[in-house]
């Protein structure tokens, strides 16, 4: 997802989204380093932001290989988020 600030250049969209996805390695480094449960919510369509799955593992395998093979095991749950209207409260 790109954030975009009034009156900022691309640039600045690109760092702001950068910081987010690095929040967003420490969050699941610490949980596999504190050995939390989690499960997988998958944003499926790209109109919002989402991408395929297999293009997620192959970005996160990328970046942290080690946790990848735990994060995407067959054990983990995967719920993929669904913009149905009947299913919007």
């Amino acid at each position: 997802m790109t954030v975009k600030p009034r009156g900022s250049p691309t640039k600045n969209a690109w760092i702001v989204t950068e910081l987010c996805a690095l929040a967003g390695l420490r969050e699941l480094d610490t949980t596999f380093e504190h050995e939390r449960p989690y499960f997988i919510m998958h944003e499926a369509d790209e109109d919002r932001g989402g991408m395929p799955l297999h293009i997620l593992r192959e970005d996160f395998a990328s970046v942290r290989p080690l946790n990848s093979t735990k994060l995407f095991s067959k054990k983990t749950p995967i719920i993929t988020w669904h913009r149905v209207q009947d299913y919007q409260l």
